[in-house]
């Protein structure tokens, strides 16, 4: 077999090359991915939802995100004998999030695409934040601003289950950042319920 889709021996340099080339996908590579996911979860009638920033990116986003994280509503033992023909000693998965998905995007094509419920999807990225804000990363604060921004109705009906030193230290961030916008400031305020 011949052309871009045939196998190769390849040595450590080629080794390299693919290790490098895969620390940065391209969005047209992760949809991919994405896509397989999809079509093999539902020719086998899996429950599934995408999270973390692909879910984000589905949404809207532009953050570039490395990764198509999702959960998936089987067990461990089961997605092994999907994904991989031979056996394993995988630990078994604990579910996390609740089987109630919505909020569903549309593909162009018109297909919905099962994403993490936004309550799950931004109280998860309010804890990361939170945990990860002294470390210089930003991924989470991005998501976070975009989805507030987006949703900021469901964002503030969302509030009062949501942690509030997360919310705080999130809105403390981003006043900062955004210091000369007042306004943006202020309704940042109130999207996270935290004025009084």
């Amino acid at each position: 077999m011949e052309g871009p889709g045939a196998a190769e021996v390849y040595d450590t340099n080629r080794f390299s090359q693919l290790y490098q080339a895969s620390r940065r996908p391209s969005p047209e590579h992760l949809s991919l991915a994405a896509d397989f996911l999809f079509s093999l979860f539902d020719r086998h009638s899996i429950r599934f939802a995408f999270l973390g920033g692909w879910a984000v990116y589905l949404r809207g986003g532009t953050r570039r995100t490395e990764d198509v994280d999702l959960s998936v509503d089987m067990s461990m033992d089961g997605l092994t004998a999907i994904l991989m023909p031979e056996d394993s000693n995988l630990e078994e998965a604990m579910e996390m999030i609740a089987p109630n998905l919505n909020g569903d995007p549309l593909l162009q094509t018109g297909q919905l695409i099962p994403v993490i419920d936004i309550y799950h999807q931004f109280s998860t990225k309010l804890h990361v934040h939170y945990e990860r804000r002294n470390n210089g990363q930003t991924d989470d604060y991005e998501d976070l601003e975009f989805l507030a921004e987006t949703y900021p109705r469901e964002i503030w009906a969302l509030h009062p289950y949501l942690n509030r030193d997360h919310r705080e230290a999130f809105w403390q961030v981003f006043a900062f950042r955004n210091a000369d916008e007042y306004d943006r400031v202020d309704q940042m305020e109130v999207i996270l319920g935290l004025t009084s």
